[in-house]
C-alpha cells in the first residue's frame, strides 16, 4: 500500500516531493533567503513571491525580485500612511485583515504591521467583483492590495483610505482526492520526513521518531477544528515557528494580555477577535501573559474551550477556532522539567484545574532538540502557500473524525472530556500521517495500516491527553491521572485493548524521569 521508491540508487525525500508533487514544490536554497532581508515575510509569502520570478531552470530572477520588493513592500509599514499622503496611490504587499462593519454597512480593512486599525475601506466597486467576493472572507489574509488615500474637503472631515484592486494570495486549491492518491507515493518513515520538510525544516537534523513527531504535534490545531493544546519545553526548540512562518490562518497573541473585547467581540466597535475568525489562537511567551483579574474573559474561555461558543452582550458567538498554548519551562541538567507539575509554568489565568481539563493535549517540548542551522530545509518541498492551504482545507474533512469514531472505543465509565479529546487528536494526527485512511475497508485490505494508525495517531493522542489529566490530578486532587480503557476494533468483530485504567500517565515517561520531582 505505501510504496517506498528509490532515486538515483538512494532514497531521497527531497527528490521525491519534486517529482510526486511536480506542480506545486518550491526550491529552498540558503543563497536566496538575502533577498528577503529587511522585510518579515513568511515562508508562504516568499514562495508566493519567489515563484513570479523563477525561470523554467528553477533559477531565481534575483534583480527583478529585488525591484518588486523594493516596489511592492515598503521596508518600514510604518511609512505606509506617510507614502499614501504624498502618492495618493500605492500597491503594496501585505497582511491584512477583513471585517464587516453592519453599523456602517461598509467592508473594513485593518493592516496591523503600518498601525492602520481605522479609516480603511473597501471601494464599492470591488465589492462588486465576483473574484474578489469569491476569494476573501472576514478574517485575516495576505495579498497585494492597491490603496488610494481620499483627502479631506472640509476641515472637521477626516481623511479615509480605500481599498480599489486586489490581487489574491491564494494561487492554490487542493484537491484532496489528488492529495490523498499522491501521498500513497510515500511509506510510513517518508510521511513523517514528509512533514518536516513542509515545515520548511531539515527532517535528518531530528535524531529519532518520537523528536518528529513531537514537531508534527505542533500542526495539530491547524488541521482539526477547536483542538486546544499546551506546549512547555526549552527555549530555543521552534515553538513559535508554526505560528510564525507555516499558516497565515494562525493569529499569535504575543503582547502579554488580552481581553475578551481584543479576543471574542468588541462590543463597542461590533467587530469580531481572532478566536472567532482564525483558525487557531496561539499565545506565545505565555509564561508572560498577564490577565491578573480578569474574570470576564476567563469565564469566556471556560465556555468557549468546552463548547466552541460564548455569549457577549446577549449574542451567541459560535467558533470552531482551535486554541494554543505555548511557553518555556525550566529545565534540569538531565534534560528533564525541573517539576512535574508543569502548569505551575502557566500564569495562575490558566492554572484553575477546570480550565485546565477543556485542554485536549499537552505537548512535550522538551523532546525537541535546541535548533541551529542545521535544521534550516535545503532542496525542494511542498510549497509552503499549497502546505497552508492543505492544512486549511483539512480542517473540514469530515471522513477522519467519522473513521475514528468507528475504530475507537472506550470504556462505559470513560469521561466524556477524554473521549473527544483522544478522538480529536488522533483525527488530526491521521489527516497529517494518513490522509489517504478514510474507510474502514482500507483498514482491512491491509492490516498494517491498524498498527499505523495505533504507532503514529492513537498512542500519541493518548500520551498527550494523559499529561492533561496529570497536570490536573496535581493541581486539584478532585480529578484522577487514570486513563480509560480504549479499545481498537478488530476486522474479525475482536477489539484490542491499547490503553487500560491501570496506566498512568508518569509510567509513559522516559526512564530518566525517574529523578523528575514532583514539587
Amino acid at each position: 500500500m505505501f510504496n517506498h521508491i528509490k532515486v538515483n540508487g538512494m532514497n531521497t525525500i527531497f527528490e521525491k516531493i519534486k517529482r510526486v508533487f511536480s506542480d506545486c514544490f518550491s526550491m529552498n536554497k540558503p543563497e536566496n533567503e538575502s533577498l528577503y532581508d529587511g522585510y518579515n515575510l513568511p515562508p508562504f509569502v516568499k514562495d508566493y513571491t519567489n515563484r513570479g520570478f523563477t525561470g523554467p531552470d528553477g533559477e531565481v530572477d534575483k534583480d527583478g525580485l529585488k525591484a518588486f520588493l523594493a516596489k511592492a513592500i515598503p521596508r518600514d509599514m510604518t511609512q505606509l500612511k506617510a507614502l499614501l499622503m504624498a502618492e495618493k496611490f500605492v500597491k503594496v504587499l501585505v497582511r491584512f485583515v477583513i471585517t464587516s462593519d453592519l453599523k456602517t454597512n461598509k467592508v473594513k480593512v485593518s493592516i496591523p504591521e503600518a498601525g492602520m486599525n481605522d479609516g480603511v475601506f473597501v471601494d464599492d466597486a470591488l465589492l462588486a467583483r465576483e473574484d474578489f467576493r469569491k476569494d476573501l472572507s472576514e478574517g485575516e489574509h495576505w495579498g497585494v492590495l492597491t490603496l488610494q488615500y481620499i483627502r479631506p474637503q472640509e476641515q472637521n472631515e477626516m481623511g479615509s483610505v480605500l481599498v480599489t484592486d486586489y490581487k489574491a494570495y491564494k494561487p492554490y486549491k487542493v484537491y484532496m482526492n489528488l492529495y490523498r492518491k499522491r501521498i500513497k507515493e510515500f511509506n510510513m518513515r517518508e510521511r513523517v520526513d514528509f512533514m518536516l520538510a513542509s515545515m520548511k525544516y531539515n527532517p535528518d537534523f531530528f535524531k529519532s521518531l518520537e523528536e518528529k513527531l513531537t514537531v508534527i504535534a505542533r500542526l495539530m490545531p491547524s488541521v482539526e477544528p477547536r483542538v486546544n493544546m499546551i506546549e512547555l519545553g526549552p527555549k530555543g526548540t521552534g515553538k513559535s515557528h508554526v505560528q510564525n512562518n507555516v499558516s497565515q490562518h494562525i493569529a499569535k497573541i504575543d503582547n502579554g494580555s488580552s481581553s475578551r473585547a481584543q479576543l471574542i467581540y468588541n462590543i463597542k466597535t461590533s467587530m469580531y477577535g481572532p478566536l472567532v475568525i482564525s483558525d487557531v489562537v496561539s499565545i506565545d511567551e505565555v509564561n508572560n501573559y498577564d490577565n491578573k483579574s480578569n474574570r470576564e474573559l476567563q469565564s469566556s474561555l471556560k465556555n468557549f474551550l468546552e463548547a466552541g461558543k460564548v455569549t457577549v452582550a446577549g449574542q451567541v458567538i459560535n467558533s470552531e477556532c482551535s486554541f494554543m498554548l505555548a511557553g518555556n519551562i525550566e529545565m534540569g541538567k538531565n534534560g528533564m522539567p525541573r517539576s512535574w507539575k508543569l502548569y505551575k509554568a502557566l500564569p495562575k489565568f490558566f492554572q484553575d484545574s477546570a480550565l485546565l481539563d477543556r485542554f485536549h493535549g499537552f505537548i512535550e517540548g522538551w523532546k525537541v532538540p535546541r535548533l541551529t542551522v542545521d535544521c534550516q530545509v535545503t532542496g525542494p518541498t511542498l510549497d509552503a502557500e499549497y502546505f497552508d492551504t492543505l492544512l486549511h482545507e483539512l480542517r473540514f474533512e469530515p471522513a477522519y473524525k467519522m473513521l475514528v469514531k468507528q475504530i475507537v472505543t472506550f470504556g462505559k465509565d470513560a469521561d466524556i472530556r477524554d473521549v473527544k479529546a483522544v478522538c480529536k487528536l488522533t483525527t488530526a494526527m491521521m489527516k497529517l500521517i494518513l490522509p489517504d485512511i478514510i474507510s474502514k475497508e482500507q483498514i482491512w485490505e491491509n492490516p498494517e495500516v491498524l498498527q499505523y494508525i495505533n504507532d503514529y495517531c492513537l498512542q500519541p493522542a493518548i500520551r498527550m491527553r494523559s499529561l492533561i489529566r496529570l497536570q490536573c490530578s496535581l493541581k486539584d486532587e478532585e480529578y484522577s491521572s487514570k486513563m480509560p480503557d480504549i479499545w481498537l476494533e478488530l476486522n474479525d468483530g475482536e477489539r484490542q485493548l491499547v490503553c487500560g485504567k491501570e496506566t498512568d500517565p508518569s509510567r509513559l515517561l522516559p526512564a530518566q524521569s525517574a529523578v523528575v520531582q514532583v514539587a
